[in-house]
């Protein structure tokens, strides 16, 4: 999975960087189907408090994934926003799982002439 990190007006340093490489990296185990991870990172200037705007798109087949969450700081901004995509992968799992089961027993419910015999 790829993951794209922006920062529009603001500098990133190495360990900003590697905190959200970090966190969306773990997203990887939940799925082998994700494409790709995209997350902006921002400061809120309407707020009295600079806090921290993070943005994370998961690019999936079908619908993507979306969370913003916001915080007085940068690394608890992003593990809201992580927290919050592993819950929606966890969901949309959950709900693909009973179409699955179903789709595989409708197989198997089909009879061939020769298991008849």
């Amino acid at each position: 999975m790829d993951i794209i990190i922006q920062s529009p007006h603001i500098r990133l340093s190495n360990r900003m960087e590697s905190i959200l490489f970090e966190k969306f990296e773990r997203l990887e185990k939940l799925s082998d189907r994700f494409l790709r991870c995209e997350v902006v990172v921002r400061k809120n200037k309407d707020a009295k408090d600079n806090d921290f705007i993070v943005e994370a798109r998961l690019i999936i087949p079908g619908n993507d994934l979306f969370a913003k969450e916001t915080g007085p700081k940068f690394e608890i901004a992003a593990e809201n926003a992580y927290l919050d995509l592993e819950r929606q992968c966890r969901k949309r799992k959950t709900k693909l799982q009973p179409k699955a089961r179903a789709k595989a027993l409708r197989k198997k419910a089909k009879v061939d002439d020769e298991e008849l015999e």
